[in-house]
């Protein structure tokens, strides 16, 4: 398995998101207004994931 350096904070950061992005969904954010709309935009196979840590260091 291949792994990547990364600062506390921005590991934090990326955790609190997360546990966001879960409590919307279990509060049933898709099927508020405009949620397809905002999907649409986001597209999650837009970048591979060697693009998307390209800027982070190999983990030895």
């Amino acid at each position: 398995m291949e792994m990547k350096l990364i600062r506390k904070d921005e590991l934090a950061e990326l955790l609190r998101d997360r546990w966001k992005l879960r409590c919307l969904e279990m509060a049933g954010v898709d099927n508020w207004t405009w949620y397809d709309q905002a999907m649409s935009d986001y597209e999650a196979d837009e970048y591979t994931n060697d693009e998307l840590t390209k800027d982070y260091n190999e983990a030895n």
